[in-house]
């Protein structure tokens, strides 16, 4: 829980930099600078201290998997911040807020229901 928290500080903290204080022009852009910058964070705090002990993939093979789901979040989450700016005229932080706030839920459930289904009861 501590890894996620400080590696959506990054994240939102670098978005806020980039679209407050340095101006960047393109939040969608921003999104991808300041979530890269996050997941590389994550990546090695969750394989050092969250999951030590997870041996059953190689580093290789868990970085390929955290880097799809990577992708997959950045995506979704771009393609809800273009929405939210340019088609509702929402304010890029709030924005980024509302586009992250949609995707931890979809990923909750994506990992939920295809990374980790639930056993079949009998």
């Amino acid at each position: 829980m501590l890894g996620q928290a400080i590696g959506y500080g990054l994240d939102i903290g670098i978005f806020c930099l980039l679209i407050s204080v340095l101006h960047v022009g393109f939040p969608v852009i921003s999104n991808v600078i300041s979530k890269t910058a996050a997941a590389t964070f994550a990546f090695f705090f969750h394989a050092r201290f969250s999951f030590p002990g997870a041996k059953d993939k190689s580093p290789a093979n868990s970085a390929i998997a955290y880097v799809a789901m990577l992708v997959s979040n950045m995506v979704l989450v771009s393609l809800l911040l273009w929405l939210f700016i340019f088609v509702f005229n929402a304010p890029a932080i709030p924005a980024k807020l509302a586009s992250d706030a949609i995707a931890v839920v979809a990923t909750f459930l994506f990992m939920r229901t295809f990374v980790f289904p639930r056993a079949a009861s009998s």
